[in-house]
């Protein structure tokens, strides 16, 4: 299952832990059916795909990762794949399992998610960006002061004084 390396495969990690992270804080609330570790892997398995803030300096853009993959697993799922097929022997489907009430529930939460990663990194305002996914994530989900999202940055072209 080693699909992607270096930097891409840290942050295919990063948006697995997200998502369990965000699977365990749904299910403490008690609102969210109980879809296991592997499932959620497996769904990044098959629809993550590797976003940058800046390709050439190879930063990383994980919130756009997550809506990304979100974005990819809500399609299939409108176009009626239910399942999260695992890619090994015996290949079974992880959701197997689930009732129709459950699947249901999963697909409401799942939206639900993806609503709330979109506003987020729409959100030209860093706070309420946090605010939105504190809300899905729980209060272990970072805030932001004021002093922080004000934080200033150098000038792009600075000016030395001597002509060309």
């Amino acid at each position: 299952m080693n699909r992607y390396s270096g930097e891409e495969g840290k942050q295919f990690r990063r948006v697995i832990r997200y998502l369990k992270r965000w699977k365990d804080y749904q299910k403490s609330k008690g609102v969210m059916p109980s879809i296991t570790g592997i499932a959620i892997t497996i769904l990044v398995y098959y629809h993550f795909s590797p976003q940058y803030k800046d390709r050439f300096a190879n930063t990383p853009d994980d919130l756009l990762a997550l809506k990304s993959t979100l974005d990819n697993y809500l399609t299939e799922l409108r176009m009626g794949n239910k399942g999260i097929i695992l890619p090994v022997d015996p290949k079974n489907n992880l959701l197997e399992k689930f009732t129709t009430k459950q699947l249901e529930d999963f697909e409401t939460k799942i939206t639900e998610l993806q609503k709330a990663v979109a506003i987020a990194y729409n959100d030209v305002d860093p706070i309420r960006s946090c605010v939105e996914l504190r809300a899905v994530f729980g209060d272990d989900f970072p805030e932001m002061s004021l002093d922080e999202s004000a934080k200033r940055n150098p000038p792009a072209i600075t000016h030395s004084g001597q002509s060309a």
